[in-house]
């Protein structure tokens, strides 16, 4: 699918401001409430570009740069950070949080393990982190064992994110003066005109890109936004005298506004993909978005149960989900979370109803409502129910 987009942009290149460094704009906010997906970021790949001035500019860099501004300020997006080894970890908001060197789940930063503690999960989340890091060093030939790691759900299901986001830039084409071009496209590299005169013109700039959505698990493509095709009028000189050096080429100039907004684009698609694919036709985030279990006491009606999704999620106090039993089978059975998941499929219908109670940066307690027959388990899938209304901020007299 391609989409074409012409926005016109006159900014002159002296009024641009250090406020390029910030990130884009990322999807419209829409009015209803949605959830955030944790994301891990994959390789982005383009070219170096040649500039009139004779250097060139490291356009992987700023591609790299760009794109993970864009999912970042995404509104359906969280990044991953991976754990950290001196014990303490980072929020997907790129702030540091401190925590003991002792911490016993480096993935989780302070506020989440007293939330977990407050609840009486702790213990229990590190048992089962434990087993997880045990079972992939052991070989396991018995068939009961086998059977065993097949129907449990090893911590890496609520470890890691579902999805991993990467992109390919396929061509980049900057216009100034009469014919002349700067860029790659899939022929290869453009050859850059001579300009005449003090100054170079730039008229329109346009970027096709493709993005990658894989499963982190099967490591299976789930959409694919390919052909997404952005252009717009960037009308702003520069002197040769005053070239912008190196990455300010881009940083300083309208041209990373182009960048983001192509990528911006093209993650408005593959959310729609997404959506498409994995809820249905005329569906919604709402449908498509998920979550797992992390932990589970002896549930009853008056238990409490954690899941891998938190404020950074955008989850609320009062927010209803529903729950689901999974059962997974890995590619090697005796190796989860190290073997690819070959398939998941739901044990039954749906087994429970959640009230959240409290929530931390990366995690949230809800409190079990309407359990049916059974028990949920960890890894049980996590589904939107109902997302309340924000109470506005009461005027000021």
């Amino acid at each position: 699918m391609t989409l074409q987009r012409k926005h016109t942009k006159k900014i002159g290149y002296a009024f641009m401001t250090a406020a390029l460094f910030v990130g884009g704009l990322g999807c419209e906010e829409s009015k209803e409430r949605v959830l955030r997906m944790e994301v891990e970021l994959g390789s982005v790949a383009a070219q170096p570009i040649g500039l009139p001035n004779g250097t060139t500019v490291n356009f992987p860099a700023v591609a790299k740069d760009l794109f993970y501004r864009q999912v970042m300020n995404h509104s359906h997006f969280n990044i991953y950070i991976p754990p950290v080894s001196s014990g303490g970890s980072v929020s997907q908001k790129g702030v540091a949080t401190k925590s003991a060197i002792s911490n016993p789940i480096p993935q989780y930063g302070k506020d989440d393990l007293e939330l977990l503690s407050k609840y009486g999960m702790l213990n229990r989340m590190v048992e089962q982190s434990a087993s997880n890091k045990a079972a992939g060093k052991v070989s396991m030939k018995s068939v009961a064992t086998v059977a065993a790691a097949a129907a449990a759900a090893p911590s890496c299901l609520y470890e890691r994110p579902l999805a991993r986001l990467g992109s390919t830039v396929l061509s980049f084409e900057a216009n100034f003066g009469a014919g002349l071009q700067l860029g790659y496209n899939g022929g290869g590299g453009i050859s850059v005109g001579t300009p005449v005169g003090g100054s170079i013109d730039f008229s329109s700039s346009k970027m096709d890109l493709t993005i990658k959505w894989d499963d982190n698990f099967t490591k299976q493509g789930v959409a694919a936004a390919a052909g997404i095709s952005y252009s717009a009028d960037t009308k702003f000189s520069l002197g040769l005298g005053s070239f912008p050096v190196g990455l300010d080429f881009f940083y300083k100039t309208p041209l990373a506004d182009v960048v983001k907004s192509a990528f911006d684009h093209g993650l408005d698609e593959a959310v729609r993909q997404f959506v498409a694919k994995t809820a249905g036709i005329n569906k919604t985030w709402k449908d498509a978005w998920e979550g797992r279990v992390m932990s589970d006491p002896l549930i009853d009606n008056d238990n409490f149960v954690a899941f891998r999704a938190g404020t950074f999620a955008g989850v609320m106090k009062g927010d209803k989900f529903t729950v689901r039993n999974q059962v997974y089978r890995w590619v090697d059975d005796t190796k989860p979370c190290s073997s690819p998941l070959k398939y998941t499929l739901p044990d039954g219908d749906v087994i429970a109803e959640l009230e959240v109670t409290e929530s931390s940066n990366l995690i949230t307690i809800a409190k079990v409502k309407a359990l049916t027959d059974g028990a949920i388990r960890p890894g049980a899938q996590i589904k939107i129910l109902e997302l309340i209304e924000p109470t506005p901020p009461k005027k000021a007299n």
